[in-house]
């Protein structure tokens, strides 16, 4: 005995379900294709901390917790990453034909980014040594006894610490200059041309940066 042909219905169901299968497997490829080119998953969650359901979610928390059970953030993110990685995002949103033109640009500001970070640690190892995280106050070498080298070595010290700081703000400036002219750009309002000029300056900082290293490491070969 013969099966029943399928009604109507039946191929109806058949086809929508071969539809919607298809429409969900060109929906997930896209997605993953989108997540290749930008930070898609902080967007999403972006939205959503940031829209109804967020800031639902945290009046709801500010009554349930109080000020003093709330713990203080796990971890802190530099300036000079937080810069990089919104210059990052910025420059995967401009169009295939600008992002040729201005292709060095990611090169630029991760190379920045890097040096920023070095000048950030070597700015910490100097605040350590000298026994604060200003320019004040008496700190390791300060509580030493006074005397003609040690007083030479502190005076070495903070002249370097003054220098790495420059360098330091140096390396964000111009990471949040590339930033703002991304913006401009995308908004219609920069230039091409701008950005180029940025990004020239951007490398002048970045080679200050290294004669500074280049220096310090030829001070500690000779000293090692």
């Amino acid at each position: 005995m013969t099966a029943p042909y399928p009604g109507p219905s039946a191929r109806l169901a058949q086809v929508f379900g071969w539809s919607l299968s298809t429409g969900l497997l060109t929906s997930f490829l896209a997605l993953v294709r989108l997540q290749r080119r930008i930070d898609l998953d902080t967007r999403i969650w972006s939205w959503l901390w940031q829209g109804p359901v967020g800031r639902l979610l945290f009046r709801v928390a500010r009554l349930l917790l109080s000020a003093k059970s709330i713990p203080p953030p796990a971890t802190h993110r530099p300036t000079e990453l937080a810069l990089a990685m919104a210059a990052e995002q910025l420059f995967e949103e401009l169009p295939r034909e600008t992002r040729h033109q201005l292709r060095e640009l990611p090169d630029v500001v991760r190379r920045l980014e890097q040096d920023a970070q070095k000048m950030r640690q070597r700015l910490e190892e100097l605040n350590d040594a000298l026994g604060g995280k200003g320019n004040d106050g008496p700190g390791k070498l300060g509580d030493a006894v006074p005397g003609a080298p040690h007083d030479r070595i502190v005076a070495d010290l903070e002249t370097e610490r003054n220098l790495v700081h420059a360098r330091l703000a140096d390396a964000v400036k111009a990471l949040e200059t590339i930033r703002l002219n991304l913006l401009r750009l995308r908004a219609g309002s920069g230039s091409v041309q701008s950005l180029t000029t940025d990004l020239g300056l951007a490398r002048e900082v970045a080679a200050e940066i290294n004669l500074l290293l280049e220096g310090r490491q030829e001070i500690e070969r000779e000293l090692g």
